[in-house]
């Protein structure tokens, strides 16, 4: 037989008995949603209302409001610096209105969840904002970010792409506890715009560095800048005597210690005289071999080892978001006021 009407569940779960819908006459043994929704029995009670129905709780139809704001920023140039700034166009703000997969269509009828306990909004989203599940879950709290409240910061980042809201709490032998008595709303603010590290008439100022003395002049100091790559890399380069076509060198073993076991290769040798020349690692050791072609044997062999730093492995070309690049072009800019040198001679 089929539920009467108003009563019917939604279409996960299936409806074992006919509980009294609020606003008939019969109400007995049966807890109404909270008393704000006594006062419109014919109509749909406020969005997410929770009461005890069918061998659990049920909730009414409530919407998630996906409010998607956007805003453009621009780089202007102050004193041959760039500056991230906003753009003529102010922010754009757009709401997409989504409905949990779940619950009943009817804005008029409950859903009966079928358990006990706690009830919640989950829903699934990219960066961008587009949401691919929602849903209304429990008793158990779902995986993912609970954005219930706030911290101090007024911020939350985007971790999993995963996201719940409490809706309340309806045990069978007490009150409904509603903690939500409105849609849900979750704001998402994208930024937009091209960005650089590099100012205007710059070679690249804004980049870590070691500043030392330079003898050659007693107001200049030099700047040598750091080797960037995908992976934490550590160097080492050696110079040392060749000792015939094959010649065996211990590796440093502080250069090992600090190093990801197994990540040390001998990137480049080469020798004071014209020859053919190769090498490889084993294990703690460099062996490289010459081939001088009838010529004389070099008397000095120069190679460079590299290693993954002890701690860093896997790691290859990490990504990082807009903050994080703001954050460290601030902290780079800050160890030291940037000049126009252009006037200085270069030579």
């Amino acid at each position: 037989m089929s539920p009467e009407p108003g009563s019917r569940p939604g279409p996960e779960f299936q409806l074992k008995s006919n509980p009294p819908v609020y606003g008939s006459e019969d109400i007995s043994e049966y807890t109404p949603p909270p008393i704000e929704a006594q006062s419109a029995p014919n109509e749909k009670p406020f969005a997410f209302a929770l009461a005890h129905g069918t061998d659990g709780a049920s909730i009414w139809y409530g919407q998630l409001m996906v409010t998607i704001v956007t805003f453009e920023f621009e780089q202007i140039t102050v004193d041959k610096k760039k500056v991230n700034s906003f753009g003529a166009q102010g922010p754009i703000g757009t709401v997409n209105v989504l409905a949990p997969e779940n619950l009943d269509g009817d804005t008029l009828l409950q859903t009966h969840l079928g358990w006990y306990g706690d009830v919640y909004l989950y829903w699934e989203a990219n960066d961008q904002g587009d949401v691919s599940l929602c849903d209304v879950r429990g008793p158990d709290t779902p995986e993912g970010q609970n954005i219930s409240s706030l911290g101090g910061d007024l911020m939350r980042d985007t971790t999993d792409g995963q996201f719940y809201v409490k809706l309340g709490t309806v045990d069978e032998d007490s009150p409904v506890v509603q903690l939500v008595s409105s849609d849900v709303y979750w704001t998402l603010v994208a930024a937009t715009g091209t960005i650089s590290s590099e100012d205007e008439e710059s070679s690249g100022e804004l980049k870590s560095s070691a500043i030392v003395p330079n003898r050659l002049s007693p107001t200049k100091f030099s700047a040598l800048f750091t080797v960037e790559a995908p992976e934490v890399l550590f160097f080492d380069v050696k110079q040392a005597p060749c000792w015939g076509n094959k010649t065996v060198y211990e590796i440093d073993p502080w250069f090992i210690e600090v190093c990801e076991p197994g990540s040390i290769v001998l990137v480049s040798a080469c020798a004071n005289r014209a020859c053919m020349i190769g090498g490889d690692v084993y294990g703690p050791q460099v062996v490289v071999e010459v081939e001088t072609m009838n010529g004389p044997m070099p008397d000095k062999i120069s190679y460079l080892l590299s290693g993954t730093r002890r701690g860093f492995k896997g790691l290859r070309n990490a990504m990082r978001d807009l903050e994080q690049f703001l954050a460290n072009d601030a902290f780079i800019s800050s160890a030291y006021p940037a000049k126009d040198f252009s006037h200085l001679d270069k030579k």
